[in-house]
């Protein structure tokens, strides 16, 4: 879906305009993966929806490269920001998914929704909450290190006067979320192995 809506982007960047030479690659990698799945459950009746899902991978890859080389270089870098921006939302994904999983193995599903939904707000005003209600206190301080704070994946902080995103910053994004995932996961193991199944 990254792949799809950066080409997508790319292809609309002029206002009422669509440039086919950008569109033709990531229409033909849904083409081919449809056609592909059609004859896989065909020939060897293998199921259409997951062997399609399952091309479209590596088709919509090969297409975001070969939008890559066929655009011009300013388009080329809205392409890459595009790019960087859904690598930022997939960060912050993984990192609600995991604490949505934990909550549910400790709380039960209807507690994780609720428990979900307050995370998330709260972790919206982490850095707000950080500088005001708990500035200074060491236990605040722990809390709002503690806590998810989704500002870490916006977008808008690592710009810096139009340019491009810096690398640096999704790398920091990218080790936040796997170290916070992780974590979350092996409390989730720890708790399973006392959870009796019936």
């Amino acid at each position: 879906m990254m792949l799809a809506t950066a080409l997508a982007v790319a292809a609309s960047r002029d206002a009422l305009l669509v440039d086919k030479r950008m569109l033709a690659p990531p229409l033909a990698a849904l083409l081919c993966a449809l056609g592909a799945g059609g004859v896989l459950n065909y020939r060897k009746q293998w199921n259409f929806c997951s062997s399609s899902v399952l091309l479209l991978f590596p088709l919509l890859l090969a297409a975001g490269l070969t939008g890559l080389a066929l655009l011009p270089n300013p388009a080329r870098l809205e392409l890459i920001g595009c790019a960087q921006a859904g690598l930022l939302n997939t960060f912050a994904l993984t990192v609600f998914l995991g604490l949505i999983c934990g909550c549910a193995l400790a709380f039960g599903f209807p507690a994780a929704i609720a428990l979900g939904g307050i995370t998330l707000c709260l972790g919206l005003l982490s850095d707000y909450l950080a500088q005001t209600l708990f500035a200074g206190s060491p236990a605040g301080r722990a809390l709002t290190a503690c806590w998810p704070n989704w500002q870490r994946f916006w977008v808008a902080d690592l710009l810096r006067n139009g340019t491009p995103l810096p690398w640096a910053g999704i790398a920091w994004a990218a080790a936040y979320a796997l170290t916070y995932t992780l974590f979350i996961l092996l409390l989730c193991m720890r708790k399973f192995r006392r959870v009796e199944l019936p």
